[in-house]
C-alpha cells in the first residue's frame, strides 16, 4: 500500500515539475511584434511587377463582369458607410452620417444599405428604379419585418439580379465598390510598399460619388502610415471615370498625396519621394478600352 502511495505522489510531483516548466516556457517565449504584422518581403522578386496599363486592362475586364460574377453583393453592404455621394460641390449623401442615425437600431447596416443604394439610384437611374428597389428590398429583407435574423449580404445579392439590369448606371458605379478591382491597385503598388513598408491607417478608406453632366467620377481614398513609428503618412486615390451614356470605365487614375514625414531618415525620404513622383506621373489612362 504505501509502495502504491509512493508511486502516487511521485506522479503527481512529475506533473508539477512539468506544469511549472512548460508555465516558464509560455512566459520566456518571445513575442512576435505587433508592429511586423503585416509586413511585405523586401525581395523583389516574390511577384511580377504590373505596369499601369496592365493593372487597366485587368480592371477592366473586372467591370465588365456580369453582376453575380462579381462581388457587389458582399462589397456594398460591407462599404456602404465608407460612401459620400456629391453633385455640384455639395455633399448628398454621407454613408457614416446614415449609419450613425441608425447605430442604436437592430438592422443598422441594413437600413443603412437601403438608403445609401435608394439614394444612389435616384440619382442615377431615376425615380422609377429607386421605388422598385425599396418595394423589393422589403420583400427580399422580410427578416427585419419579422424581427428575426437573417444576412444582410446574401439578401442583397439575391436582390441584385431581380432590380438591375446589367446596363445600369448604379450597377456600373457599384462594381468600382468591388474589392476585386481596388486590389488590382494595391498589387501595382506592392513594390513601392516593399520599399518602404505601410499598412492601413492615418485616414482611414472612403469612397466619393461625384456626379456631373457627363460623367460619374469615383474615388477611393486611402489612408496609410508606416510601420516604423512616427515614419510618414500618406494618402493615396484611385479615381474612376464613367461615361454615363455607355457606362463604361473611360478614364483612370492612381495618385499619392497628402504625404507627411515625421521621424523618416533623409535617404529614405529622397527615395519616397522619387517613387511617388514616377507614379503620380505614369498612372494616367484615358480613353480605357
Amino acid at each position: 500500500m504505501e509502495g502504491i502511495l509512493l508511486l502516487v505522489i511521485a506522479e503527481m510531483v512529475m506533473v508539477a515539475i512539468f506544469g511549472v516548466v512548460l508555465i516558464l516556457t509560455c512566459v520566456n517565449k518571445p513575442k512576435q511584434k505587433l508592429s511586423e504584422y503585416g509586413k511585405v518581403e523586401s525581395n523583389i522578386s516574390l511577384r511580377p511587377e504590373l505596369t499601369f496599363n496592365e493593372v487597366c486592362q485587368k480592371i477592366n475586364t473586372l467591370h465588365a463582369k456580369p453582376i453575380l460574377k462579381t462581388s457587389i453583393g458582399i462589397d456594398v453592404p460591407r462599404l456602404a458607410t465608407k460612401i459620400i455621394i456629391k453633385k455640384s460641390n455639395k455633399i448628398i449623401l454621407s454613408g457614416a452620417e446614415i449609419f450613425n442615425k441608425y447605430e442604436k437600431e437592430k438592422y443598422s447596416a441594413e437600413l443603412t444599405v437601403r438608403e445609401v443604394v435608394s439614394k444612389m439610384i435616384e440619382l442615377l437611374d431615376g425615380n422609377d428604379m429607386k421605388e422598385y428597389f425599396e418595394q423589393t428590398f422589403e420583400d427580399s429583407f422580410n427578416y427585419i419585418r419579422t424581427k428575426t435574423e437573417g444576412d444582410v449580404s446574401s439578401c442583397f445579392k439575391k436582390l441584385l439580379p431581380i432590380v438591375f439590369s446589367e446596363d445600369c448606371l448604379t450597377v456600373s458605379v457599384m462594381k468600382t465598390f468591388t474589392q476585386a478591382l481596388f486590389a488590382a491597385a494595391v498589387e501595382y503598388l506592392l513594390p513601392f510598399r516593399r520599399r518602404h513598408q505601410y499598412h492601413d491607417g492615418y485616414t482611414g478608406w472612403n469612397i466619393e460619388v461625384i456626379i456631373e453632366s457627363q460623367e460619374i467620377n469615383i474615388k477611393h481614398t486611402k489612408g496609410e502610415t508606416s510601420y516604423e513609428e512616427n515614419g510618414f503618412n500618406f494618402e493615396w486615390c484611385l479615381i474612376y471615370k464613367i461615361d454615363r451614356i455607355n457606362k463604361r470605365i473611360i478614364s483612370l487614375d492612381l495618385q499619392i498625396d497628402n504625404v507627411q514625414f515625421n521621424n523618416y531618415p533623409n535617404d529614405l525620404r529622397e527615395d519616397f519621394i522619387i517613387c511617388k513622383d514616377k507614379i503620380n506621373a505614369e498612372c494616367h489612362l484615358k480613353e480605357l478600352n
